[in-house]
């Protein structure tokens, strides 16, 4: 169930893969360059491992859930934009045993007292993030050219719409009226 994916080893319901090697990965979506257990996640690779719920982590990026723009760190939990940091929780640094200590924390509390969506669904540890927290509606992602859905079949599955917006713009300005250099 993997499509678009380039040397992958033990993989499933990932996509374009396209950068060799991949293995051991589940449910992730492009990139790879010798990524390894990439867990429901978007947009990883050039040797990351153990990446779980996260989105962008690049360049020897390891241990690190529920994060976004990684690079080159390791155990990040719910980080974002961190470049070269270790034992990061919600951007802030932390011993090593203060880490695991705090991370073990939030875990239970996440198991304990599930985010619940708009149709009741619960996201306890280990889900990617839900779908009405995306900054984009479903038509305006890739996502509806592979898996194409109709409005009120996006609507009922959690997901956000956006109608098309009527543009009319009027040229005010034709190419032959612009200026030949800058600083004119």
């Amino acid at each position: 169930h993997s499509y678009v994916a380039m040397e992958s080893q033990n993989c499933k319901y990932c996509l374009w893969l396209i950068v060799k090697p991949v293995k051991d990965c589940w449910d992730y979506t492009e990139y790879g360059d010798a990524a390894e257990r990439v867990y429901e996640t978007l947009l990883a690779g050039k040797e990351v491992a153990d990446i779980k719920m996260s989105v962008l982590s690049f360049n020897a990026t390891y241990n690190t859930e529920y994060s976004n723009l990684s690079y080159a760190s390791s155990n990040l939990f719910g980080c974002a934009s961190l470049r070269n940091k270790k034992f990061c929780i919600l951007n802030k640094q932390y011993s090593e045993a203060g880490y695991k200590n705090l991370r073990e924390k939030i875990i239970e509390q996440m198991n304990d007292s599930p985010y619940k969506d708009k149709q009741g669904r619960e996201y306890r540890y280990g889900e990617f993030f839900p779908p009405e927290l995306s900054p984009f509606a479903y038509n305006e992602t890739t996502a509806i050219e592979v898996f194409p859905l109709t409005k009120e079949q996006a609507l009922a599955k959690g997901y956000k719409w956006q109608e098309s917006k009527e543009r009319d713009y009027k040229v005010s300005l034709t190419h032959l009226n612009l200026p030949n250099h800058i600083k004119d």
